[in-house]
C-alpha cells in the first residue's frame, strides 16, 4: 500500500482528485476513490456516498475497472483496518450495513440540499452535552 501526504498516512484514495476529467480520460488508479463522489454528466449531476457507518461493518470505496471507464465497489485492502480490527466486516447476523447513496440533480442545488444522508441516520443518543466546549480544532 502506498502512503502520500502529510506523514505519509494518506492512502491513494485519500488524495486530491482530478477536476473536469471526462471518465475515461481519469488515469487508472489501482488504489481507487474515497466517497463522497461527484459526477458530471450531459444532463446533470450525480453523487454516490455512504451514510450512517458503524465499526460492524466495513467502508467500501470506488476503484476503477482496468479495462474499462466502469467504477466497481472496492474493500478496504490490508493495512486499511482500524487497529485492532478486522480489515474485512466480521459478526454475528444480523449484521447491519451502512446506506450507500446515489443523489442526482440536473443541477448541484438540490444535491447539497439534501438532507438524505443525515436522514438515514440513528437518533443522536448522547444525552448529556454539558462537557461540549467550543475551541480551537486541528
Amino acid at each position: 500500500m502506498t502512503f502520500t501526504g502529510y506523514r505519509q498516512t494518506n492512502t491513494i484514495s485519500e488524495e486530491d482528485y482530478p477536476e473536469g476529467l471526462k471518465l475515461n480520460k481519469i488515469p487508472k488508479n489501482l488504489a481507487g476513490w474515497a466517497f463522497p463522489a461527484l459526477f458530471q454528466t450531459p444532463v446533470g449531476w450525480i453523487v454516490l456516498t455512504e451514510s450512517a457507518p458503524s465499526m460492524n461493518y466495513c467502508g467500501w470505496w470506488l476503484c476503477q475497472h482496468e479495462k474499462s471507464d466502469e467504477f466497481l465497489i472496492g474493500f478496504p485492502e490490508k493495512g486499511e483496518e482500524f487497529p485492532g480490527q478486522a480489515n474485512l466486516s466480521e459478526g454475528e447476523l444480523p449484521i447491519t450495513t451502512p446506506w450507500r447513496t446515489i443523489c442526482v440533480g440536473e443541477t448541484l442545488k438540490p444535491i447539497f440540499e439534501s438532507t438524505l444522508g443525515t436522514d438515514l441516520v440513528e437518533p443522536w443518543r448522547l444525552k448529556e452535552t454539558s462537557f461540549i466546549k467550543p475551541g480551537k480544532a486541528a
